[in-house]
């Protein structure tokens, strides 16, 4: 079958989303960024629960394989942003709409399941990009404003809030997209996709939606996303920087020398 697929996901260096952008001259390959945080914004491709907190739980056998539990992801497993993280040896992100037991301390995920780029009446989610821009820039502003009001000492919550010098070193990361029809291993009760994992009862008969056995032979999980296997291929070579132009490693991203040309 002719596949293909198209996924908007662009790895930024940006001075806090409100200081100078730069372009780059030169590498310096001799040592890793480090960054202390990641900022991430899309859709279902790399939301790690804001759809659970805010709609519903995404339902198993989403996310069973790796976590055990559906853990808000749709895939069988981790996400691109999962890897990315693992790879920065930073915590998984957690979504900035889940209220309980969220830790930004090295960052939030703004990215909703269902989102598009821009608002439109076929937009599933109402958390488009520019809502989530405003959501970081609140979440941002609140952040500083915290901070001040402890007159420079450190708030008591500070093992779990992002701190202020955190966010122009920080990477920030999209991934919005779309994958044309693949075979794909959990076949939806209700059809492609969202499906996964759901029942149903039509005139009365159950239908459950069920799983591959040999899910790391697929690239589609369901559909419209990608199981943990292809999640995996992606983001090695984002993170190697073979699929950037010119080639550009994750880890060497803020070794750029930095011509200001203009304010965001």
């Amino acid at each position: 079958m002719a596949t293909s697929k198209f996924t908007f996901f662009i790895i930024l260096f940006l001075l806090g989303l409100t200081e100078k952008s730069s372009t780059a001259s030169r590498i310096n390959s001799r040592k890793s960024c480090n960054f202390p945080a990641v900022y991430n914004f899309g859709d279902s491709n790399s939301d790690t629960g804001a759809i659970s907190a805010a709609i519903g739980e995404v339902p198993p056998p989403n996310g069973v394989a790796f976590f055990g539990r559906s853990a808000g992801r749709h895939s069988d497993g981790r996400l691109i942003i999962d890897f990315i993280t693992e790879n920065l040896t930073l915590p998984y992100l957690t979504p900035y709409l889940d209220s309980v037991g969220a830790n930004y301390r090295h960052g939030a995920n703004f990215a909703t399941g269902g989102s598009c780029i821009r608002p439109t009446v076929a937009c599933f989610s109402q958390f488009h990009i520019g809502t989530q821009v405003s959501q970081f820039i609140h979440f941002k502003t609140r952040t500083l404003s915290l901070y001040n009001q402890t007159n420079g000492k450190t708030p008591f919550c500070k093992g779990v809030l992002a701190r202020p010098k955190d966010f122009s070193k920080a990477l920030y990361t999209f991934d919005i997209g779309f994958v044309d029809p693949f075979d794909y291993c959990c076949v939806g009760a209700v059809g492609r996709g969202m499906g996964c994992g759901k029942t149903i009862f039509p005139n009365g008969t159950e239908l459950y939606s069920s799983s591959c056995q040999n899910r790391k032979n697929f690239i589609s999980w369901d559909g419209i996303h990608y199981s943990e296997t292809a999640n995996m291929l992606v983001a090695n070579r984002i993170l190697d920087g073979s699929i950037s132009n010119p080639p550009l490693p994750t880890q060497k991203a803020c070794k750029l020398t930095k011509n200001v040309v203009g304010k965001v």
